[in-house]
C-alpha cells in the first residue's frame, strides 16, 4: 500500500467496490484521483464485474490492460474462456 494512503483514499475504493459489485458502474483510471496501486485493485473489481455480470461475454481487453501482468495471468488462468484472444500470450 502506497505510504501517502489516506482514509479517504480507502473510503473512495469501497465506494467503487461496492458500486462494481453492484453492476452499478463501470470504471476507467481517468474517473478517479488515486495513486496507480488504487488503481489497479479497482480495476480487479472491474473485471470481477464483467465476469460476475455478463457471464456469455468475455470480459474486455480494455479492462485487462488495466491489471499488471500477475494479476491478468492469474485472470487468464481462472477464467481462460472469458480472456480474449489477442490478449494472452
Amino acid at each position: 500500500m502506497p505510504a501517502g494512503t489516506t482514509w479517504a483514499d480507502l473510503h473512495v475504493v469501497l465506494d467503487w467496490e461496492e458500486r462494481l459489485r453492484s453492476n452499478q458502474d463501470t470504471f476507467s483510471p481517468d474517473r478517479v484521483d488515486l495513486d496507480t496501486y488504487w488503481q489497479e485493485v479497482i480495476a480487479l473489481f472491474e473485471v470481477h464485474r464483467q465476469i460476475a455480470h455478463y457471464p456469455g461475454r468475455p470480459v474486455t481487453a480494455a479492462a485487462l490492460a488495466l491489471l499488471r501482468p500477475g494479476h491478468r495471468w492469474l485472470v487468464e488462468q481462472r477464467w481462460p474462456t472469458r480472456v480474449p484472444a489477442a490478449v494472452s500470450p
